[in-house]
Formats: C-alpha cells, structure tokens, sequence
C-alpha cells in the first residue's frame, strides 16, 4: 500500500506462501535485502507477511516479488477476471496488457481477444480493482469486473484460501494418521501376526505401497520446501522432517526390496525383522497435525483485523445524474456522490453534499453519543448514519481513509518485531544446521559404538534428533503473541504503533484516559428533573410524549425513563424539530417547547427561575433540557454520562502500581474537575 516515507521511499507490505519457521523468515529477509535500494525488510511467521521499505526506481518491485520467489517461496496474490469491451484483434489485447503490466502491484495478466476478458493475479494492496478499470479505459475500451468471482475484498479472497489450505491439511492427517496406524499393526513385530504375514511378497508390497502414498502424497509440501531451502543454500524444520522421515522411508524400502529379491545377506540379518514405514507415515502424520493446529492459531489471529474491514461496506449507492446504482465498493472513485440511509455504515470518508442527521462517530471517536451534522460537514467510512438519508461525497477511500488508516496501522504493528524477536530469528537461522550437525554426530556415535544392530539404532537416534527439533515453537511463539495481544487491543479501541511500543508499555508512569466511553459508560442518562410547575410526573410525562417522535440522542433516555416509570407516553401533534435547538409539538390544546436556552428564549420564555439551577447542572458536567408548556416553564431536566463502577478501581489500581492517571476531555474546567474527583 505504498505509503510515503520520504519524497522517494516507499514503504509496502508483501504477503508471503510457504514459510514454517524462523529460519524460513531469516532466508525471505536475506533475499528481499539483496536487492538493491531495499533499506529494510522485516518479515512475519505469523502473520505471513514481509514489510518492505525500499528506495523507489522502476522494476524494484518486481525485482523483490522476483527474490522471494528465487528463495523458494510465493508471493500471496489475489484472481480477478474483467470484462473488456470494445478489443478487435491481437493489437488491441497486447494494448490492455502493456497498460495493466505497467501498474505496480499487477504480478500477471492474460487477456484473451475471444472471451473479451483478462484474468489478473495482483496484489490488492499495491493496486485495487478501480486502479486497474482506470489503467483500461484510458487505452480506451470499457471494463467491468465479472460479477461472479469479485470478492467484495481482498481479504475475503484471503479469508478463502487460508480456510481451503486447513481443509486440505486436515484430510491429509485424517488420511496420514489411518494409514500409519495400519502401517503400524503391519510393521511392528511384536504382534504375532507380522513375523508370519511378513514372509509374502504382497504383504510387503502393501506396506511399501501405503508408506509411499503417505510420504510423497501428504509429505510433498515438506519436500516442496525443504528442497527449495536446499536449493538457496538454507535449511529449515521442513528440512529435517525430510531428511528424518526419508532415512526411515529409504530404509525400509531396501529392507522390503531385498527381502523380496532374496538377498542372503539381509535376510539372516536382525534388521531384516523391522520395517519403519510406519515410523516415517506418524511422523509426518504428527507433523501435519503441528502444521493444521498452527494454521487454525494464525487464522484466529487474523480475526481482528477481518473485523476491522467488516466494518467497511461491500457495495454503495452511487448517484450518476438523477439515477442511484448500486456498485462494488472498489469502483467508487474521489469525487463520486453516495447516498447513505438510515442505518447504514457511511462507506468513504468525504463530505455531506445535502442532508442532515445523526452520525455515530464512536468506532473512530469512542464518543458514543451521534453528532449532528449537515451539508459541509466531514464523514468518515465505518461511521453509521443513524437518522436520515445524506448525500456524500467520496474525498479518500480504501487505504486513505480513516478506517484504512486504522487497518494499517493495526496490520504494521501485527508485522513488526520486538528486539528480543530478532534475536530469536537470528538463533534460528543457525538451529536447523546446528540440529543436523548434532543428528550427525549422534548417527556416527552409535554406529560405531552402539550395540548391533548398531546401524538399526543409530538410524533411530538420528531420526529422533531430526524430528523433536523441529522449530516451529521458536519462531511462531513471540509474533503469535504479538498479533493475539494487538488484535485484542484494537477490538477495545487500543491502537498501538508497533511491537516495541507495546514492549515498553511495562515501563510507563503516566496513562493518559479518555473520560467519555472510558472512564464513563458512554451513554447519557437522566440525573435530575427540577420542577418549577406541576408535578415531576407531568414534567416527565410532557417530556417523553414529544421527545418519542425527536431523532435526538438525547432524547432517548427521557424516553426510556418514563417507560420505566410506568407512564403513558403520549402522540404528538405537529411536531417540529429544529437543529441545534431544540423541539416543538402540540399536545392537544398546549404548545410544548423542549431545548436550549438559545430556544425557549427566542419563544419568549422567562428562564429566571432555574438560571442557578442550570448554571449548577451544567458546572457539574450535565447537559440541560429546558421544557415549557404555552411559554410558561415548567422546569428543566439534567442528563449525564454516567461514571462507570470499575472506573474508581481501575484508577485506584494504577496509581497503587506507581502510574499516575491523566483524564483527558473537552468539557469545561469545572466538569472535568468533578468527574476526576469520583474516580
């Protein structure tokens, strides 16, 4: 998502296929690094993905897609397939081509003249679909995503795929693990039945063939990488599941070849009676069922940033001239008008062209009271409109809006690493040799000093060192907890810039707290009803029958409290309701006025009797409601954002811990002052 760092560096995250371990992120970070102009490069075991921050020139991007892929790794990638209209010939499709190459996060296109489309393989946060439609209609043809295999994100795609790959590795264990256990009622001698059925050529077939279907049909990813790793001069766990599983493999295969060949020599010989294809079809069966449980725990991981972009709407209402239409998101261009309903999400961040309503900023704000606005005003996506109909304009979308902002800043702190994590990717890089040198001298040791058959045993040994090694653990134990403990935070409204940030949270001694939605519960209340006339049942009666037809917030809880209370609420007659004001209705013969001082003044209503009153409310941090009948005041109602329980514990806590606590809000002095003084 390239984002500017300077005026020519470039900072974009990469996600990456393939990787099992630590040592498999430290030969990622040493490849992308030896290209050049690339300053840093960071990688994630957990969350599979490399930030890359690097000098911009033509090709670099490639160049890095290039290396990670020359270390035996893939670049994860999303499928698209568009609709082009208006091609001819050849020239035409080698037009589109050169147009879509030419776009910096395009890893392929194929656009075939016939079928009038283009498939493309992209990643999604270098360049969104509507980047790729303009490329193609400024060559001049008309394009369309294929409505059938758009993925309303990038991230659904994504969310696919993982699900797909941990449905395959679980019916590999299922398969891996039955298999190996009949290999190990066939191979065991032990049994009574294995020392006689061993003497037939097609019982050993059976075992050889089972063994084989389990190591080069569920063990193929092990070989697929621990080869690659070979091939780029590193090793990883995947390297000694092979080599491990493969002595134990090869051995019994010549065990089984020659005892059906008859050679003299084998089989009069101790190890003739043991075949370990089993040995080798559990290994990779307990291996698999690692690699499932990991997948299911990076999956989980995840879950907070998928609820992040949830919260962003797949399609939106786009106005063009006097006609709505109803588009993919990811068509939406700055500068198009939207129309967002009551109760919808407001999809971009831009500003009210007409209309006016109650918008629930608290997902960006935590203030949980709706703010009014009206034309001029600045909306931001992810926020819900929550009254009435608004028309928008769209200033910043996908990344660049505020809720991408959030993503991001989410996503780069899941992707950074801790000091102490480096230091374990270091140490890992080295572990996997070190393994294999150990597993080598342990192999030497005992074929030379171990007890016959001395081959027999040093074979195990070097099988089991390989195996227990695996070190999967040290390089997923520190980001997994880093992505769970960010992903939590973020869910809570707790954003935290990087791994480090959060490292040294032990060593703070001041937190700074939001009062309202933190230190508060974020919802008005009704505190106080001051009468000057009547009863505070008839006030409270009044009250709630014209503020049941009011859209705002504040009304909501004199309503709720006299329904609580057991009143009718009665139905108003002409109502009114007049912005930043106040309301106005009639209840049967009477006028009722409900609103601020600024209203019930200009109604010509005497405010004297609750001036000290109000001015004391309103001190203590309340907000006031004035209410009159035929301009005659009969009284006014104080409504607060109540204190929550655990907030007074929560303070008394830090402080006991040596934190000092700073409130931070944009009351007045005076409120401020008597809500610190509660907690």
């Amino acid at each position: 998502m390239p984002l500017p760092e300077t005026s020519s560096q470039l900072t974009t995250i990469v996600g990456i296929n393939g990787m099992s371990c630590a040592a498999c992120t430290a030969s990622v970070e040493t490849a992308i690094r030896s290209v050049s102009n690339v300053e840093e490069a960071t990688v994630n075991l957990a969350t599979e993905k490399a930030t890359v921050i690097y000098q911009s020139r033509p090709t670099i991007l490639k160049e890095i897609l290039n290396a990670v892929r020359d270390s035996g790794y893939s670049i994860k990638t999303e499928h698209i397939t568009l609709e082009i209209q208006g091609m001819t010939c050849a020239a035409c499709t080698s037009t589109v081509e050169k147009a879509m190459s030419k776009l910096e996060g395009v890893v392929e296109v194929i656009v075939s003249l016939t079928k009038e489309q283009a498939q493309v393989s992209y990643l999604e946060q270098l360049t969104p679909v509507s980047t790729m439609i303009d490329a193609v209609r400024k060559v001049g043809y008309n394009v369309n995503p294929k409505l059938d295999n758009v993925s309303s994100d990038a991230k659904g795609s994504q969310l696919t795929s993982q699900t797909k790959e941990i449905s395959l590795l679980k019916y590999k264990f299922f398969v891996s693990a039955f298999v190996g256990f009949i290999l190990f009622l066939g191979s065991f001698n032990r049994f009574p039945w294995v020392n006689t059925l061993i003497q037939y050529d097609y019982y050993l077939l059976t075992l050889l063939s089972l063994g084989t279907l389990v190591q080069f049909w569920a063990g193929s990813s092990f070989y697929k990488s621990g080869l690659s790793a070979l091939r780029n001069k590193t090793a990883n766990m995947y390297t000694l599941v092979c080599l491990g599983t493969s002595v134990a493999y090869i051995y019994s295969v010549v065990i089984t070849l020659t005892r059906i060949i008859g050679t003299v020599e084998i089989e009069n010989s101790p190890m003739s009676k043991t075949l370990h294809f089993d040995t080798a079809a559990i290994i990779i069966a307990l291996v698999i069922l690692g690699r499932l449980l990991e997948r299911r725990a990076r999956h989980r991981t995840s879950d907070a940033i998928r609820q992040l972009i949830d919260l962003k709407p797949n399609q939106v209402s786009k106005i063009t001239g006097s006609k709505e239409m109803i588009i993919p998101i990811s068509e939406l261009i700055i500068g198009d008008t939207v129309i967002v309903k009551p109760g919808e999400r407001i999809p971009v961040d831009g500003e009210i062209v007409d209309g006016y309503s109650w918008i629930d900023e608290s997902m960006i704000s935590g203030e949980s009271i709706p703010l009014e606005k009206g034309p001029g005003g600045q909306v931001y996506s992810a926020t819900i409109n929550t009254t009435r109909s608004l028309i928008i304009r769209a200033d910043r979308l996908g990344q660049h809006s505020i809720l991408g902002q959030i993503i991001e800043m989410v996503e780069k702190a899941q992707n950074s690493k801790i000091p102490i994590q480096r230091i374990v990717d270091a140490f890992a890089a080295h572990f996997v040799p070190g393994v294999i040198a150990i597993a080598g001298i342990s192999f030497m040791f005992w074929f030379i000093w171990g007890p016959e058959p001395s081959l027999l045993y040093s074979l195990l040994t070097f099988i089991s060192i390989l195996v227990v090694a695996c070190p999967c653990a040290i390089g997923l134990a520190t980001p997994t907890a880093m992505i769970v403990s960010t992903g939590h935070a973020a869910n809570r409204g707790i954003l935290i810039k990087n791994a480090e940030t959060l490292e040294k949270t032990n060593k703070a001694t001041v937190v700074l707290v939001d009062k309202t939605g933190t230190l508060t519960k974020g919802k008005p209340e009704v505190t106080d009803i001051f009468v000057i006339k009547g009863t505070r049942t008839e006030l409270l009666h009044i009250a709630a029958s014209v503020e049941v037809r009011s859209e705002h917030p504040l009304g909501k809880p004199i309503v709720a409290l006299a329904i609580n209370e057991g009143l009718n609420i009665g139905k108003p007659d002409n109502f009114e309701a007049f912005p930043g004001l106040g309301v106005k209705a009639n209840m049967g013969e009477h006028c009722v006025l409900l609103g601020n001082q600024k209203f019930l003044t200009s109604n010509n209503v005497c405010l004297d009797a609750v001036a000290s009153v109000r001015t004391e409310m309103e001190e203590a941090g309340k907000t006031t409601i004035l209410v009159a009948k035929d301009n005659q005041l009969l009284g006014i109602i104080g409504l607060s954002d109540i204190i929550k329980d655990e907030s007074a514990a929560m303070v008394a806590h830090l402080n006991s811990l040596g934190v000092e606590t700073i409130m931070v809000t944009g009351d007045n002095p005076k409120s401020a002052q008597e809500i610190a003084r509660r907690v």
